[in-house]
């Protein structure tokens, strides 16, 4: 370790961890030579023998030749564990406890949850309610040392929903609360951008605000700076209560009660090169002082007109007078200066401007009104030829009623072009009735290709109820479909393009699920919930999914869920509510029995579906899959049994225990048993289902026994094992079906 600080860098657009040398460093305060997070800010090693170990407890430790400079961690049980340091893509440090597989089993500590002076995408700011703990960010001392400055950051000041600026513990600005629309009152930070998204949390666990960011490229942070700025790119949100229009949010101070000053302001920095003046009447300070001591010292001494640093914006000199001079100049040397404000321009020649102004569109429009009545013939003659020109396109479309307006056809050559002839590499899966490939269309577009095989089950029926169906459908949770193709036998569909792929890839892989906390779960849950209500309540149809399970929920840059492969669907006219059907479709495990064995069909099979799902985004389990060696227990079993013997918070996933807030978690396991009651008529409809996961005041009903629940006793396990394979249960692949019912 060559620094006496250990911190985690960020190099040409990627974010890695390096021992590196502090003084490396332009003046500039680039980001990209500056460390974002440091683990030992006020404890830097005292040799060139530092180093970052694990020990046998799971403890990790800072040490250098004289012994333990830092203990980042330290287990409250000492037994061996066997953990791993990870840094993750976000720039996260992450110290994992492993199960003997090497899946994740539990984070035991994070970087995030101890910032330093930058907020990257995925921090927070605020506090944790459960455990008292704090995040903030705090400005560095200097540009050469990462001990704590004057500046911090903290969010939810006295539990008010706000973020404030505090200089050595003193409110020096202040957010103003969260608004409806997406920011804080003193800021113009931008909620819906198509880069960064803001969140702020506010619940019986935390309340704290966050962002999210769809590419590293651009590098968004958000940095304390030391002489008390708040500055973040792309994050359009720039703080400096000591410029010249101060932000909204600043405290009154010191600097602006001088009656010396109080026709002056900080300048910008005089700049390089292009300097012409040379100051004089130096004097040095020490240097301990940083750039933001030296502004103070320069504002407080009224014959003060500059100051600068001594070396990389350490140190301070103060400067009484500035000469002309430019061949004596040094063109490297940066000043900052306080200047006069300057004078309020007159601005009589501006209302004579605004005065002519209308007088002249007036005379403008007038001419142009006279040239068109004079050539109102000739136009007219136009507009009839070109009518008659287009007259027999315009009589095609309005007959042909199977055409749809609302979908874009694309040709066969601009998909095969768009996905590189449907290379190996553009694969992103493959479903029960085709692959779906990556492509990029020639403006530039990123989407999603899904080719039906043509050997599968979906014919011509399937594939044009699903594309009239999706291009009429407008909901933020379900799908976009931009067009299909269908043409040289081939029937493809082109949709919005997932970056995040769907549910499944992250629920069941132990190394991914623990990147879904409980927070993120839950938004996926209520988007699903809103999705399938506006399926069956406010689309212009009802449509039943008749296909919903984890690898059709897909995840947009923000982890927001859309609900996709409408292939299946059913669609009821607005007073319908059941039917029948000699075709069951779907997927083993999800779908209810009054469906599987007799083919009734009704909205209740999207809420048997969708109770499935919920309890596996509880517990992070398939449900086709058996969890006792001594009968096949599925998870609606499991659940229910621990329900009844008061267990029920041991079937959520462990990894959420940090993040969850119980009651929320028994609640959705309540709902989620709710809805996968044998009877259809027990099952509550998604308003209902909405309504419980959003009013944590209702009352909800007591659940009755799930749907191919089977006994733990012998006897009844025979007879209802009998049942049980009549009804399927429990696919081992999760693929889609088609059964023929016979009636």
């Amino acid at each position: 370790m060559v620094s006496p600080y250990l911190g985690i860098f960020y190099d040409d657009k990627q974010i890695r961890y390096r021992n590196s040398d502090y003084y490396q460093k332009k003046a500039s305060d680039d980001f990209s030579n500056k460390a974002v997070w440091v683990a030992n800010r006020n404890n830097p090693v005292p040799d060139i023998y530092g180093k970052l170990i694990i020990d046998d407890n799971g403890k990790l430790s800072i040490l250098s030749s004289g012994g333990t400079v830092l203990d980042l961690f330290s287990p409250t049980e000492l037994v061996t564990r066997s953990v791993s340091v990870t840094l993750l893509d976000s720039g996260n440090l992450v110290l994992q406890e492993l199960h003997p597989d090497g899946s994740v089993k539990q984070v035991l500590w994070q970087s995030f949850d101890h910032p330093t002076d930058t907020l990257l995408p995925g921090m927070k700011l605020g506090i944790n309610l459960k455990t008292g703990h704090r995040w903030s960010l705090t400005s560095w001392r200097n540009d050469e040392l990462p001990a704590e400055g004057l500046f911090t950051l903290v969010g939810d000041l006295n539990r008010t929903g706000q973020m404030a600026i505090l200089r050595q513990g003193n409110v020096h600005w202040m957010s103003g609360p969260w608004q409806i629309n997406g920011e804080f009152k003193n800021t113009d930070l931008q909620s819906s951008g198509p880069d960064v998204r803001f969140y702020y949390v506010s619940n019986e666990t935390e309340q704290s605000f966050t962002y999210l960011t769809r590419t590293y490229e651009s590098y968004p942070a958000l940095r304390m700076h030391q002489d008390g700025q708040l500055m973040g790119s792309p994050l359009n949100l720039s703080v400096h209560c000591l410029s010249i229009n101060d932000p909204p949010g600043c405290a009154e101070d010191e600097f602006k009660k001088l009656e010396c000053r109080k026709d002056y302001h900080f300048g910008s920095t005089d700049g390089y090169y292009y300097n012409t003046f040379r100051y004089v009447d130096e004097y040095v300070y020490d240097n301990s002082y940083n750039l933001y001591d030296c502004q103070r010292i320069c504002w407080h001494n009224c014959s003060c007109v500059a100051y600068t640093t001594t070396r990389n914006r350490v140190g301070c000199k103060t400067y009484g007078k500035r000469v002309y001079n430019p061949e004596t100049v040094d063109p490297y040397k940066r000043y900052y200066t306080i200047q006069e404000k300057k004078k309020k321009k007159d601005k009589t020649w501006i209302a004579i401007v605004i005065m002519f102004v209308p007088l002249v569109v007036l005379l403008s429009c007038y001419w142009v009104y006279k040239n068109i009545l004079e050539n109102t013939k000739k136009i007219k003659k136009l507009l009839l030829l070109q009518m008659r020109r287009m007259r027999r396109f315009y009589i095609y479309v309005r007959t042909d009623k199977n055409m749809n307006t609302e979908l874009h056809y694309f040709t066969f050559q601009s998909i095969s072009s768009a996905t590189n002839n449907f290379s190996s590499t553009n694969k992103l899966g493959k479903g029960g009735f085709g692959e779906v490939y990556k492509g990029k269309l020639v403006d530039g577009q990123e989407v999603a290709v899904k080719r039906l095989s043509r050997t599968s089950g979906q014919g011509v029926k399937e594939f044009k109820n699903e594309t009239e169906l999706i291009a009429k459908l407008q909901h933020t949770n379900l799908v976009r479909l931009l067009g299909c193709c269908v043409e040289k036998q081939e029937k493809i569909l082109v949709y919005e393009y997932m970056p995040n792929n769907s549910l499944d890839f992250f629920l069941f892989d132990p190394s991914k699920k623990g990147l879904l906390d409980w927070n993120s779960r839950f938004v996926i849950i209520d988007g699903i919930a809103q999705g399938l209500l506006y399926l069956h309540k406010f689309s212009r149809l009802r449509i039943i999914h008749r296909d919903l399970k984890a690898s059709n929920i897909l995840l947009d840059d923000y982890m927001k869920p859309k609900i996709s492969d409408f292939g299946m669907a059913k669609l009821f006219g607005i007073n319908e509510s059941e039917a029948n059907t000699s075709r069951v479709v779907g997927t083993r495990g999800y779908m209810p029995p009054e469906y599987l064995i007799d083919g009734i069909i009704s909205t209740k099979i999207d809420v048997f579906g969708f109770g499935v799902l919920l309890l596996e985004i509880i517990s992070s389990k398939m449900n086709h899959v058996s969890y006792d060696v001594e009968h096949p227990l599925n998870l609606l079993g499991l659940a229910w049994e621990l329900w009844n013997e008061g267990r029920g918070l041991e079937l959520m996933d462990p990894v959420l225990e940090d993040t969850c807030t119980p009651k929320e978690v028994m609640t959705c396991i309540h709902v989620g048993l709710l809805c996968v009651q044998d009877h259809a008529t027990d099952r509550p409809t998604m308003s209902e289902v909405v309504s419980m996961l959003t009013n944590e005041n209702m009352h909800l009903p007591e659940p009755k026994q799930p749907a191919y629940f089977i006994e733990r006793h012998e006897t009844e396990t025979k007879a209802v094992a009998g049942k049980g394979d009549k009804l399927g249960n429990g696919s081992e692949n999760g693929e889609s079906i088609s059964i023929l019912v016979s009636k």
